[in-house]
C-alpha cells in the first residue's frame, strides 16, 4: 500500500496525515482496552502526599480479606482495608478509584492526595489486611516512601508564589512582545513569519506549563479542588492555550496513575500510528481478528504502512499537527461531556486569537496561513517535549506494575532531559519528569533541588536514572522507532 507522501516536505506531509492522526488516535483509545485496566481516568483533582495510615476505627482491628463480596468494593492502603462501596460515586477524583478495587493502592493514593485526606478515611476502614494477602513492600518502595515523607516534612512541597507570578509575567511578556513587534514593523516578513509567531508560541507554551502545575496543586498554597485553582487553570489552559482543562485532568491523571501501561495510558496510546513496544501488538492482533475480512486486510496494510514509516512521521506530526489535534479533540471532549466552562474558555481563546490575526496581520490569506502554521509549529515543540519524557521507554502491564512497585515503574518508564539554568523556562519542568512522576505535587522550582536525592535512590537500588540531552533524546527515540518499524512485518512472517 502506498500513499503520495513526500517525506522531505513536512508541510505537505502534515496536511495529508492530519485526518489519519485524528482518526487513528480515536481508534486506538477506544478500541484497544485491556481487561486489567481502564483506558480513561476521570480524575478531577490530582493531589498527593505521604502520611501514615489513619488511626484504626473502633472495632476494626481484625484481619480482612481484600477480595470483596459481589457488589462491594475494597482497596488496601498501607496494610489496612477500606470499604469504598458507598464512597466511590462521590469520590472527588472520579471513578479511577474503581481501577484499584481489590488492589493495594498505597502509592497511587499518596500520588493524588494531600496529608489531611488520610484522616478522612477512618469511617471506611474495615481492618488490617489479611497477612497472606499482604505482600511486603520492596526495599526500594520503603526508601521511596521515606524520601517522600522527608520532602513533605522539609517543606519542599510548599509553592513559591513569587516564582509562579514571574512565570505568569513571562507568559504575558512573550505574547505582548509579539504584538509590539507587529505594531512596530507591520510590513516586515521576518516579524510576520518568524519572530511574532515564534514569541506567541513560546508564550502559549508557558501558559500550558502554568496550567499543568496549577492542576497538580503545585502553584496555590491551598491544595485541592478550589475556586481559585479552577479559575487559574481555566485561564491558562483554556483562555490562553485553548484546550479543555477537564480533558487534560482526565487524561493526565490516568497517565500518572499507570504510566505507559499498553493501551491504557490515555496520553501514550499512539499505536497504530507509532508502535512503541511489542506488548502493544497482541491486543491489536486480537482486535484485528475480530473484524470482518473486508475490513481486516486494509486495516492490516494501513497499520503496517504507518508503523514502517513511524520514524519519519513522529517529528513532523508532533510539531505541525500536534496542536491542531489537541485543540480539536479538546473542543469535542468539552462539548460531549458538558464541560461548559471549558467550552467558554476555548471560545474566548478562539475570539482573541482570531482578533490577533485579523488586526495585526495584513489582509492576505497566505500571510495569515503561514503565520498560523509557524505559530502552531512553535507551540508544537511542546508535544515533542512531552513525548520525549516517555517515548520508547519500557512498558509494563498492570500485573507487572503491581509486582515491581510504583517507584521502580516510574524510574523505568520516564526520562529526564538535560537543561542549563538559563533554559529551564523553555522546558517548564518537562526536563525533570522522573522527579515529577515520583512526586507530582512537587512545585516546579523544587524539581532540580530534589534531583540528587532521587538519583541517589536509583543508584542505591541499581536502577537507571535516564538523563539525556534534548537532541540526544530525539536521536534515541528516532533510532528506537526505526528499530520497531519492522516489528509488525516480522510478526506477520512469524
Amino acid at each position: 500500500m502506498a500513499l503520495p507522501l513526500d517525506w522531505q516536505n513536512w508541510g505537505a506531509t502534515a496536511v495529508v496525515a492530519a485526518p489519519i492522526i485524528v482518526a487513528v488516535r480515536g481508534w486506538a483509545v477506544h478500541k484497544y482496552k485491556r481487561e486489567e485496566g481502564p483506558t480513561k481516568s476521570p480524575i478531577t483533582s490530582p493531589r498527593i502526599a505521604e502520611t501514615p495510615a489513619p488511626a484504626p476505627a473502633p472495632l476494626a482491628s481484625t484481619s480482612v480479606e481484600l477480595e470483596a463480596p459481589e457488589g462491594e468494593y475494597r482497596i488496601a492502603l498501607h496494610g489496612d482495608v477500606y470499604d469504598i462501596t458507598r464512597f466511590h460515586e462521590r469520590h472527588p477524583g472520579g471513578k479511577i478509584i474503581l481501577a484499584y478495587a481489590g488492589k493495594d493502592a498505597s502509592d497511587v493514593f499518596e500520588l493524588f492526595h494531600p496529608p489531611h485526606v488520610a484522616k478522612m478515611l477512618s469511617k471506611m476502614r474495615l481492618g488490617k489486611l489479611a497477612s497472606h494477602a499482604d505482600a511486603p513492600p520492596s526495599a526500594l518502595t520503603l526508601d521511596y516512601r521515606q524520601l517522600r515523607r522527608e520532602l513533605w516534612a522539609e517543606g519542599h512541597f510548599e509553592p513559591d508564589a513569587r516564582f509562579y507570578a514571574l512565570q505568569e509575567l513571562l507568559t504575558f511578556g512573550l505574547v505582548l512582545l509579539s504584538v509590539a513587534l507587529l505594531l512596530a514593523w507591520p510590513s516586515s516578513r521576518l516579524v510576520q513569519l518568524l519572530l511574532a509567531p515564534g514569541l506567541l508560541g513560546l508564550g502559549l507554551k508557558q501558559a500550558a506549563f502554568l496550567s499543568h502545575d496549577t492542576m497538580h496543586n503545585g502553584v496555590l498554597a491551598k491544595r485541592g479542588k478550589t475556586k481559585w485553582r479552577t479559575l487559574l487553570g481555566e485561564f491558562n489552559a483554556g483562555v490562553l492555550f485553548g484546550i479543555s482543562m477537564g480533558m487534560w485532568l482526565d487524561e493526565h491523571s490516568g497517565h500518572h496513575a499507570y504510566t505507559l501501561r499498553p493501551h491504557a495510558d490515555p496520553q501514550f496510546t499512539y499505536f497504530p500510528l507509532w508502535l512503541q513496544s511489542a506488548k502493544e501488538i497482541k491486543p491489536w492482533r486480537d482486535h484485528l481478528a475480530s473484524l470482518p475480512k473486508l475490513q481486516r486486510v486494509p486495516m492490516l496494510e494501513l497499520t503496517q504502512f504507518l508503523v514502517r514509516i513511524q520514524h519519519f512521521t513522529w517529528l513532523p506530526l508532533s510539531i505541525v499537527i500536534g496542536r491542531v489535534n489537541l485543540c480539536l479533540i479538546s473542543l469535542g471532549y468539552a462539548v460531549t461531556h458538558g464541560l461548559w466552562l471549558d467550552v467558554l474558555a476555548i471560545g474566548l481563546h478562539a475570539a482573541w486569537y482570531t482578533t490577533y490575526v485579523r488586526c495585526l496581520l495584513p489582509d492576505e490569506a497566505l500571510t495569515r496561513f503561514l503565520f498560523v502554521l509557524v505559530h502552531f509549529s512553535w507551540t508544537g515543540v511542546l508535544h515533542v517535549q512531552l513525548l520525549l519524557s516517555h517515548l520508547m521507554m519500557q512498558q509494563f502491564d498492570e500485573r507487572e506494575e503491581q509486582a515491581i512497585g510504583f517507584a521502580k515503574c516510574q524510574l523505568l518508564t520516564t526520562r529526564n532531559i538535560k537543561s542549563s539554568r538559563m533554559m529551564r523556562w523553555f522546558h517548564g519542568g518537562l526536563d525533570m519528569q522522573i522527579e515529577h512522576h515520583l512526586f507530582p505535587q512537587l512545585p516546579r522550582h523544587q524539581l532540580h533541588a530534589v534531583a540528587p536525592r532521587v538519583r541517589a535512590l536509583a543508584s542505591r537500588h541499581g536502577l537507571p536514572y535516564t538523563y539525556l540531552g534534548f537532541f540526544e533524546a530525539i536521536g534515541v527515540c528516532l533510532g528506537d522507532l526505526h528499530r520497531m518499524s519492522s516489528a509488525l512485518v516480522m510478526e506477520s512472517m512469524a
